[in-house]
């Protein structure tokens, strides 16, 4: 079955079915998982001398305290956005 979308229209579409799952994720859990994430990859990334993370915003999984953790060990490689 060939779709008439395009690539870049699929994307999009299924970028918002993503956010609304996301959305749907009690804080509760959400916590719980950014509590999990800093805990694991920090543990994985001792030996990493630089790592490149992102910085979360909205409904994303949390990487604040994981970004602070790796700011701190100056290993922390955030993307600019312009």
């Amino acid at each position: 079955m060939t779709s008439n979308l395009s690539i870049a229209s699929r994307k999009e579409a299924f970028r918002q079915i993503l956010k609304l799952k996301r959305e749907s994720i009690p804080s509760s859990l959400s916590k719980k998982a950014a509590s999990l994430l800093y805990e694991t990859l920090r543990h994985i990334t001792r030996k990493s001398p630089l790592v490149l993370s992102y910085a979360s915003f909205s409904t994303e999984i949390d990487t604040w305290a994981l970004n602070q953790y790796l700011a701190t060990e100056k290993k922390l490689l955030l993307p600019c956005v312009q």
